[in-house]
């Protein structure tokens, strides 16, 4: 029962289960940082070797880590006040917001700034709310966020915002955070501001 109740995390334990068996947290969070930052940057490197399907660019990242990268997760997940998608919805909602993702890029080049942010927030508040994994969510959605900047020929700077920022903008484009109604769907405005200062015209290579 306390398996199916809990398939992350290592019984017992407030660890997830990982890769190498670790059960100590603050070891488990060294290793994923150092993991994780060096997938990131493979993906930095070389951005237009990605697919840009949100379970691929999970696995990419987390896969060293979690056998269950790249996989939605299978049990609710609340952070704080926030709810986010429920398990039954994650895929049917994934594919729509995939759509979305294929559409911008193959039109990226032909936004101006004030357009492609506002594609860019719609995208990622729209990951944001469903939070498809069960942990990563985050970096797997800013990596997304400078693929899709770089195929639209831009630098996606978000060392130029701040964590609190950045907090306050997923916090207020959940759902239940709104103040207009969007049939269902997040509430993309919080990010615009933000990614429009975010984005460098350039070659396309992703910082």
């Amino acid at each position: 029962m306390f398996a199916r109740r809990r398939p992350y995390f290592i019984p017992g334990t407030s660890v997830l289960r990982n890769n190498f068996g670790i059960t100590h947290a603050p070891t488990l969070a060294h290793v994923e940082f150092v993991a994780t930052a060096g997938r990131m940057l493979q993906a930095h490197m070389r951005p237009d070797t990605h697919d840009l399907d949100v379970c691929h660019l999970h696995q990419h990242v987390f896969g060293d880590v979690y056998a269950w990268a790249g996989q939605p997760r299978i049990v609710e997940l609340r952070r704080g006040e926030q709810t986010f998608g429920p398990c039954a919805q994650i895929r049917h909602r994934l594919a729509e917001v995939h759509a979305d993702i294929c559409a911008l890029a193959r039109d990226g080049r032909g936004l101006d700034d004030g357009a492609l942010s506002f594609r860019l927030a719609r995208i990622y508040a729209e990951y944001n709310a469903i939070h498809p994994f069960r942990e990563g969510n985050g970096r797997t959605g800013t990596l997304l966020l400078h693929l899709l900047a770089h195929r639209a020929g831009r630098r996606l700077r978000l060392d130029t915002v701040t964590r609190d920022e950045w907090i306050s903008a997923s916090r207020d484009s959940m759902p239940s955070r709104r103040r207009i109604a969007t049939n269902g769907h997040a509430d993309p405005r919080p990010f615009v501001a933000i990614l429009k200062r975010s984005l460098d015209q350039g070659s396309g290579a992703v910082r």
